[in-house]
């Protein structure tokens, strides 16, 4: 992890990038005991480290979503006085920006039965889903992949929406 630390703070050194991010797709949702697990504090340590306190990562991209809430949910996080935290509560801790990504489960979920997210009556699985992720308190953005021209359409309504409370109802029952 250090080497790639010290190539992504000579990017930044020299001017060719202000600033990076880490994405992982089962590191923050897997139990702190778990081999593939990651620790965003330790992760930021050792960018500081090699950066010499100031360093460019800023930004988290996980997976947020029905299909996978354990970034919401899982305290697999050190916090503080020995506690632990969510993946998202230590982001915002550590000043990273959490970019969500997956809503839709790279498609797969896009036309499952959402009825049980009320609220929402006028909008199909797929946003649904993607207002879900989209609300999450401490996400700045999802990232949705599509392919077809209607999709873009189809997402692009959702954007135009503010975002909701569905997220924190729902969590609360998820937990």
């Amino acid at each position: 992890m250090i080497r790639a630390f010290e190539a992504l703070e000579e990017l930044v050194a020299r001017g060719d990038v202000r600033s990076y991010g880490l994405a992982t797709w089962h590191g923050l949702r897997v139990a702190h005991d778990d081999p593939r697990a990651l620790s965003l504090g330790e992760v930021v340590s050792s960018a500081s480290t090699v950066a010499g306190g100031y360093h460019g990562l800023r930004y988290l991209q996980i997976p947020i979503g029905l299909w996978a809430p354990e970034v919401i949910t899982n305290q697999n996080q050190p916090g503080e006085n020995g506690g632990s935290q969510t993946p998202l509560v230590a982001a915002a801790h550590l000043g990273l920006t959490v970019i969500g990504s997956a809503p839709l489960l790279q498609g797969e979920l896009a036309g499952a039965d959402l009825s049980f997210l009320g609220g929402l009556p006028r909008l199909s699985a797929a946003q649904r889903l993607v207002q879900f992720s989209r609300s999450v308190p401490g996400v700045a953005t999802v990232l949705v992949g599509l392919k077809q021209r209607q999709h873009v359409a189809e997402a692009l309504g959702v954007a135009a929406l503010p975002r909701s409370d569905l997220a924190a109802l729902t969590l609360r029952e998820l937990r």
